[in-house]
């Protein structure tokens, strides 16, 4: 599936708290899976943004960027997390998460691999 770099470093948080919570075993499973893929993604993107970092100081042994080059910095970075990759990973249907509670805030930053067609048919038919 295709998927923009930033998709996947703004569902880090939300998928380790789903890897926390007591899922079915087959929704475990797959979401394991993805966290492997993705984990492999994201230190890609945290390489290259400490890359940028060490772009974008004014001395060696700065920690932060300045002021005057943070633009720069966040330009550069969001062009990186707009890139879109082909990536394998398991799809996830809604109703493979059981009876839990999902917040919309957590569905929206892992939507790109869970499949809730079967919500919409289901509100289609009433």
């Amino acid at each position: 599936m295709k998927v923009k770099l930033g998709q996947i470093y703004n569902s880090v948080k939300d998928i380790n708290s789903l890897m926390e919570k007591e899922l079915p075993i087959k929704c475990s499973y797959k979401l394991s899976k993805n966290a492997d893929v993705l984990s492999k993604e994201i230190q890609k993107i945290e390489d290259k943004r400490l890359e940028l970092v060490n772009k974008y100081k004014e001395k060696p042994e700065d920690t932060k960027i300045s002021d005057e080059k943070m633009s720069q910095f966040i330009q550069e970075f969001n062009n990186l997390l707009n890139t879109e990759i082909e990536i394998e990973l398991q799809t996830i249907n809604i109703e493979d998460f059981g009876n839990i509670n999902l917040s919309a805030s957590i569905l929206s930053s892992i939507k790109f691999f869970v499949d809730a067609s079967s919500l919409e048919l289901q509100k289609q038919e009433e």
